[in-house]
């Protein structure tokens, strides 16, 4: 049950979080950090940490992200008071992005990653 819970939890996180990314309207990207930061914790209260859930909720999606969204209304962010990219500036950050990528597969496939027993993480323990 727990399990089948975090998978769900786990994937509709991701989507979200990939959204606030991939969304052409700002305000619907700060909705979408706002449900990225209310899925998260639902992951800390799977984890027995209410507390720390609740100060997510409290910190996170309540003050800063009604911050953000203050901000990017009264800036009145529009298509047309930007300039259009050109190809010059897309090549450039898929150039970056693609650096980005190689130095973190690099970095992930040589880290030393130690093995630890099984009860060392288990948070019921105490």
């Amino acid at each position: 049950m727990v399990g089948n819970l975090f998978y769900f939890l786990a994937a509709v996180t991701l989507l979200c979080a990939l959204m606030v990314v991939l969304a052409r309207n700002p305000v619907h990207s700060v909705l979408y950090l706002i449900l990225t930061f209310f899925l998260l914790s639902g992951h800390y209260i799977l984890l027995n940490a209410q507390f720390l859930a609740a100060v997510n909720i409290i910190v996170y999606a309540g003050a800063i992200m009604v911050l953000f969204l203050f901000v990017i209304m009264f800036l009145n962010l529009n298509n047309d008071a930007e300039p259009a990219k050109g190809n010059l500036v897309r090549l450039a950050a898929a150039v970056a992005g693609g650096m980005l990528l190689v130095v973190m597969v690099a970095t992930l496939r040589t880290a030393n990653v130690g093995t630890y027993e099984s009860g060392t993480f288990n948070s019921q323990t105490g």
